[in-house]
């Protein structure tokens, strides 16, 4: 539906921010149809749609178990079940609520950063 796609723009530009501060490489996994965006760098985020047979969460679980640093990732989400999973399998899961007062945190330092820099800027 239209909202559901006006949902997942607005998340897809929020996490960018979140990703282009530089705190965060983020990968972000949709149920669904759309547009798979792959990088081969990490100064890109990734956007990926499950196909027909699969499930976001299974893209999530393949993705964190074929990594060897699974202790540094972290996984948002709201489900249970998947959070005791990707914890089995030695990641981080925190909730969206968690995700949100993260995401005004970098709205805030970026704020702030704006500001020092033009305060610097017609200083001089």
């Amino acid at each position: 539906s239209q909202n559901t796609a006006q949902a997942r723009e607005l998340l897809i530009r929020q996490l960018q921010a979140l990703h282009d501060s530089g705190r965060w490489r983020v990968t972000l996994v949709f149920d669904g149809k759309g547009k798979t965006v792959s990088s081969a760098s990490p100064s890109q985020m990734v956007v990926i749609y499950s196909q027909e047979n699969q499930t976001a969460d299974s893209i999530i679980e393949k993705i964190v178990g074929q990594q060897n640093d699974r202790d540094s990732i972290t996984v948002v989400t709201a489900d249970e079940a998947e959070r005791q999973t990707i914890e089995a399998l030695g990641s981080l899961c925190v909730s969206p609520e968690w995700l949100s007062a993260e995401l005004l945190v970098i709205e805030r330092d970026l704020q702030q950063d704006l500001e020092r820099i033009h305060r610097e800027r017609f200083r001089s």
